[in-house]
């Protein structure tokens, strides 16, 4: 059975570990709350193919100003599987 995030859409993602870290990321992302880029870590370690993460990391460092974040936004497009980020689906 595939997960499904708080809204009931389909994620990325078998890891239910990583999806309730994931929410949280969110959550803090939405709230101006935390760090979401160290949460997301979290997260990657529990699914390293977590496109979902990979995508919010990347989404994040083109948010920020930071000078470094380029480098962090190529490395996470690199590795999120492009099948799993273009449909969505897990495995």
């Amino acid at each position: 059975m595939q997960l499904k995030d708080s809204r009931g859409l389909p994620v990325s993602t078998a890891s239910a570990a990583a999806l309730e870290i994931y929410q949280r990321a969110v959550e803090q992302t939405h709230g101006y709350l935390g760090n979401p880029l160290e949460t997301l870590d979290e997260a990657l370690v529990e699914d390293p193919d977590f496109a979902m993460a990979h995508a919010l990391c990347a989404d994040l460092a083109v948010m920020s100003s930071e000078q470094n974040a380029l480098p962090r936004e190529r490395a996470h497009v690199a590795t999120a599987p492009p099948e799993r980020c273009l449909s969505g689906a897990g495995p």
